[in-house]
C-alpha cells in the first residue's frame, strides 16, 4: 500500500482494535480508508464497485464470500487487485483460489487484541516477520519452556510499550520459528503464521469460539439435554454445526421452532450463525466433548 490508495476496511470497529490498528497505519502513510466493518455483504459489494478501492483488509473468509456472492450475482471481478488478511489462517491454495480471481497480491498479518501487531508477511507465503519491537518466544503449551527452533508451539511475546507492558503474555496461538532470514532483506525472527490454538478454543470467521459458550447455550435453553458445536468446511468457509438432543418434554415439540430457538441463542451466545442438528437421544454415547474442529490447517 502506497500514499494515495484507497483500502476498503472490513475489520469489525466495535469493541475489536483490529480495524483501528489498520486505520491508524493507513493514514499514516497517506492512503484513504473506506470504514465498512464488517457484514452487510451486499452493500460491501456495491461500495467496492463504487469506490474501486485497491486493496481490501479483513479476513480471509469473507474476502471470499464478496467473491463468489459478486461472481454470483453478475460475474464481475471485484476492483481490489492487493489484500491484507488476518484474524484467521491462510492456507496456501486459499491463497492461490485468491489470485486466479484477480487478488494479486495478498499479504497476512498475525496480532491480538492485547498486543497489537506481533507480525507479518512480507514476501508471498515466506513466512511472517516478527515485529521490531516485540519479543516473541515459541514454548511448550502450559509449561512457558522453549522448544528447539523449528517446533511447533504458544506464542509468547514481550513488548516495550511504557503505556501498555507486557511481559512473557501467553497468546494462546501456536506457531513455529522459521530458520534464516526474508527473502526481502529484513533480519529479524521470522515465525510459520498462525497454525492453531494452544487452548480449548477455536477461531470462526475470525472469531473464537470455546466450549464455555456450548454451557452457557445449556444453561440458557433448559429444553436442549446435551450439545457439541462442530467446526467444518474448509479454511476461508467455515461451517458450523451445533448438534444437540433434547428433553423427552421437548421432543413433541415443533422442531423447526426449537431449532429457531437454539439458532438465535447461539448466534446471541457467540455472534455466529451456526446450523442447529437435531440428533436422537443417545446419539452422544460417551463423548463429553463440548467443541470438535474438523477443518485441515495446511
Amino acid at each position: 500500500m502506497r500514499p494515495g490508495h484507497v483500502l476498503q476496511n472490513c475489520f469489525s470497529y466495535h469493541l475489536t482494535p483490529g480495524a483501528w490498528l489498520v486505520d491508524a497505519a493507513a493514514r499514516s502513510i497517506g492512503a484513504a480508508v473506506i470504514p465498512s466493518g464488517i457484514g452487510n455483504t451486499e452493500q460491501q459489494i456495491r461500495a467496492m464497485y463504487h469506490f474501486k478501492p485497491e486493496v481490501y483488509v479483513g479476513t480471509p473468509s469473507f474476502l471470499r464470500i464478496m467473491i463468489e456472492k459478486s461472481t454470483e450475482a453478475d460475474g464481475r471481478t471485484l476492483p481490489p487487485s492487493m489484500a491484507l488478511v488476518s484474524g484467521e489462517a491462510l492456507p496456501a491454495d486459499l491463497r492461490v483460489w485468491f489470485r486466479e480471481r484477480g487478488i494479486e497480491t495478498i499479504r497476512q498479518w498475525y496480532g491480538t487484541a492485547d498486543a497489537g501487531t506481533i507480525a507479518y508477511e512480507s514476501t508471498d507465503g515466506g513466512g511472517m516477520i516478527v515485529e521490531e519491537d516485540v519479543l516473541l518466544e515459541v514454548v511448550k503449551p502450559g509449561t512457558g519452556d522453549p522448544v528447539a527452533e523449528g517446533d511447533v508451539g504458544e506464542i509468547v511475546i514481550t513488548n516495550f510499550n511504557l503505556d501498555y507492558p507486557l511481559i512473557r503474555f501467553a497468546t494462546g496461538d501456536l506457531s513455529a520459528v522459521l530458520p534464516g532470514r526474508s527473502d526481502c532483506g529484513r533480519t529479524n525472527v521470522r515465525i510459520r503464521g498462525w497454525l492453531g490454538r494452544a487452548d480449548d478454543g477455536a477461531k470462526v470467521r475470525g472469531m473464537f469460539v470455546y466450549p464455555m459458550h456450548v454451557q452457557q447455550l445449556l444453561n440458557k435453553l433448559e429444553f436442549v439435554a446435551r450439545a457439541r458445536l462442530v467446526i467444518g468446511g474448509e479454511l476461508g468457509r467455515d461451517e458450523l454445526t451445533l448438534e444437540c438432543e433434547l428433553n423427552a418434554d421437548a421432543e413433541a415439540s415443533s422442531l423447526a421452532a426449537v431449532s429457531d430457538q437454539i439458532a438465535e441463542a447461539c448466534r446471541s451466545i457467540t455472534k455466529l450463525r451456526a446450523t442447529p442438528v437435531i440428533l436422537p437421544m443417545g446419539s452422544f454415547k460417551d463423548d463429553r466433548r463440548l467443541l470438535i474442529d474438523t477443518r485441515r490447517l495446511n
